[in-house]
């Protein structure tokens, strides 16, 4: 199934990728950074244009990312890719921050001393630990405002262009079909005998009968159901076409909202579906979608023109790095 970009709430996510990595490190720039010295000094993780950034800024870099994927285990080559990339942000921004100063944007003291009170206020509880200085702070901002004067006031998005995409990638605008289910399972192989197989079916027969008798569903999946879902009264929450194996699919989708379905066979035994809820594909329109649309291809085109002024940058600038 293809994945639409839409979350739950109808909203656009920012693009994933490399391109948000640089943006949202943006605010975690190293500001240590000093004339090269001839050869590199011990501390000294990369240079760009003879600007340093030091082993300990990129240390801290790692940490302040790091803590927000507290937990995930790597091995050594994953360690060292990881630092590779932490620093390559580190370099893209600097790159970024060097040719803001080329421009000649300024941040004034209030503005940093704002930032910075709101910006360490939102921390999560794991990132305390590496608060932001005023430093790290103004060079975020010198780069925010470069980014807004060279690329995000000159970026327009027309109506054109947003009903292009949309059409293009209609599936992703598009609710499958999909429906709320719970089931009873009596477990019997594939391979078991006449008998083992005739009681598996006496048994989920026995359930269907109380069932129709008025037995609540749900009671009957905690008591009998011998798949995972029984705690939860057979629940399998909601679930479109593809997700079922073909048989249940079958069943399952061909019930209304209420009904509970003929006994059921598969690989794993036989079942009770029931149906609690059903909705129907539905293709969001565009004047719904409209400007979260826009705003999201927005995004999308500056943060191709950031990637676009790094590499270019990089091309031409003199870049050594030293972990």
């Amino acid at each position: 199934m293809k994945l639409s970009i839409l979350t739950t709430d109808n909203t656009i996510p920012a693009p994933p990728g490399r391109l948000i990595v640089i943006l949202l490190a943006l605010a975690l720039m190293t500001a240590a950074c000093s004339k090269r010295e001839q050869g590199p000094p011990p501390n000294t993780a990369a240079t760009v244009n003879n600007r340093v950034i030091t082993r300990q800024a990129l240390q801290r870099e790692i940490e302040r990312v790091g803590s927000r994927f507290a937990g995930a285990a790597k091995d050594a080559r994953e360690e060292k890719q990881f630092k590779k990339e932490i620093l390559d942000i580190l370099i893209g921004g600097e790159l970024l921050y060097q040719a803001s100063r080329d421009d000649g944007i300024t941040v004034g003291a209030d503005e940093v001393r704002a930032e910075l009170a709101k910006v360490n206020a939102s921390l999560p509880e794991s990132q305390r630990s590496h608060p932001f200085t005023s430093e790290e702070i103004e060079r975020k901002l010198a780069i925010e405002k470069f980014i807004a004067s060279r690329f995000a006031d000159t970026t327009v998005i027309t109506d054109e262009q947003g009903e292009n995409f949309y059409r293009e990638n209609i599936d992703d605008f598009t609710r499958p079909e999909n429906i709320t289910v719970s089931h009873i399972l009596i477990k019997c192989p594939p391979d078991a005998d006449e008998n083992t197989r005739q009681r598996a079916l006496d048994k989920i027969k026995d359930i269907q009968q109380r069932l129709s008798e008025g037995a609540d569903f749900a009671a009957m999946a905690r008591q009998y159901s011998e798949d995972g879902s029984a705690p939860q009264g057979g629940s399998l929450g909601i679930v479109i076409r593809g997700q079922l194996s073909e048989a249940l699919e079958r069943a399952a989708f061909a019930l209304e909202p209420g009904q509970t379905s003929d006994v059921v066979a598969s690989e794993a035994g036989f079942h009770l579906i029931r149906v609690e809820a059903k909705e129907p594909t539905y293709v969001i329109p565009y004047s719904e979608i409209k400007d979260k649309l826009k705003a999201y291809l927005r995004q999308r085109e500056i943060n191709r023109k950031i990637d676009e002024f790094i590499k270019r940058q990089r091309a031409s600038a003199d870049i050594k790095t030293y972990v």
